[in-house]
């Protein structure tokens, strides 16, 4: 997995690049809490690149969602495949997390 980061404003938008699974999690999570830690409240997954996302991976982006409750922030997701925009409603992901159908949506919504 690479994550690439772009700043817009004050959302940190994260472009992740291959699969969050069980072996790259933890490194997708410290990327997060760093950035929560510096104050930043308002988060972009651009998932373009991304080929598969694990239960872990899931967990990681509830973890995200539910630190950055108390701070008002949101975390939003964009450009999902079709297969991974399934697995996120089978998860019931979207009831925590909004999803976009682009970057330019996403942050029109921040």
């Amino acid at each position: 997995m690479e994550i690439e980061q772009t700043n817009v404003r004050d959302v940190v938008i994260y472009k992740v690049i291959g699969r969050i699974d069980s072996a790259s999690t933890d490194a997708f999570w410290q990327t997060a809490s760093q950035a929560l830690a510096k104050g930043s409240a308002k988060f972009i997954i651009d998932c373009e690149s991304l080929e598969y996302i694990s239960s872990a991976g899931l967990r990681s982006l509830l973890a995200i969602a539910k630190n950055i409750r108390p701070k008002n922030g949101m975390v939003a997701l964009c450009n999902m495949s079709e297969q991974t925009k399934s697995v996120m409603d089978i998860a019931g992901i979207s009831a925590f997390i909004k999803m976009y159908r682009d970057l330019a949506e996403a942050l029109s919504h921040c």
